[in-house]
């Protein structure tokens, strides 16, 4: 039992929001022993790393992961688990809620602070309880309390990502799936991202291959309100820049298809914003100037 702890370990850090993402997901309080305990699979021991590190910074409390291996139903499993023994670190964390599976919540206090102690927690939530549906394009998570969840869209709302909550049964009991998708959502959460390295390195793979869905209709081409506006504004911003540009510069530049820029500049043109230079042969390196 270590009964020291650093005098700075009150003030909520970066490193400190991330625990507590980390305990609504996988990690748990132990009441009776004065301890905090995060227990997952092998193959994430970076995962448990970090978080033992991010302790180390927030208490300066040194623990390793340790290879624990179960039998479960037949099968040999690894597990790495770190265990946190120190009672004045216990009761600082209780400071922010409990933290069990069905009652945890989002701490009024990462409500209140500013976007990087927000972007730290939700972090640690989805490295812990986060996958990413490469079918779907999304980022998910899933937990049997419906209050923490909600509260977590609510953050991620104040962030100006999206998320949907949906219900479903296994066995005989309700469970909850937060699903964050589409284009848009996706890249703001990109700003969030993951720690563990295969789940942001599976995040980026899933940006760049998502298949923009375009609907075509009489040559014009519809997108939602608010990304054509976050597309709009993106466009008018890298002209603005660079003063001259073509369609073809413009897409790799901000890694939209070529007939988004195409639509963007058309849409310029029309209002009098970019006047064309002289044509070229290849229509997709025509140049436009913008205009004051």
């Amino acid at each position: 039992m270590v009964n020291y702890i650093k005098d700075s370990a009150s003030n909520l850090t970066v490193d400190k929001a991330y625990v507590i993402g980390v305990l609504c997901g996988d990690a748990c309080q132990r009441t009776n022993r004065y301890q905090i305990k995060l227990s997952i699979l092998w193959k994430d021991i970076e995962f448990a790393e970090e978080f033992a590190n991010c302790f180390y910074r927030v208490y300066g409390i040194r623990r390793q992961p340790k290879k624990e291996v179960r039998f479960e139903k037949g099968r040999k499993m690894s597990y790495a688990n770190v265990v946190i023994d120190s009672k004045p670190a216990y009761f600082d964390l209780i400071r922010y809620g409990h933290f069990s599976t069905f009652t945890w919540s989002v701490p009024e206090q990462i409500k209140n602070a500013g976007k990087k102690i927000k972007r730290a927690f939700l972090q640690g939530y989805f490295d812990s309880d986060g996958s990413i549906d490469v079918k779907w394009h999304a980022v998910t998570a899933d937990s049997a309390n419906y209050d923490g969840l909600n509260q977590t869209a609510n953050l991620l709302k104040n962030l100006d990502i999206d998320a949907s909550i949906y219900p479903y049964k296994r066995k005989n009991k309700t469970y909850y799936h937060l699903k964050i998708y589409n284009w848009y959502n996706l890249t703001k959460f990109k700003e969030v991202g993951f720690r563990i390295f295969r789940k942001q390195e599976k995040l980026l793979s899933t940006l760049k291959n998502y298949k923009h869905r375009l609907y075509r209709h009489s040559k014009k081409i519809y997108l939602s309100k608010k990304r054509s506006k976050y597309i709009y504004d993106d466009v008018l911003n890298e002209i603005r820049k660079e003063r001259i540009i073509s369609s073809e510069a413009l897409s790799r530049v901000l890694g939209i298809c070529r007939r988004h820029a195409v639509f963007y500049i058309n849409k310029l043109s029309a209002k009098g914003i970019l006047i064309p230079l002289i044509p070229l042969i290849d229509r997709r390196q025509r140049a436009w100037e913008y205009v004051e």
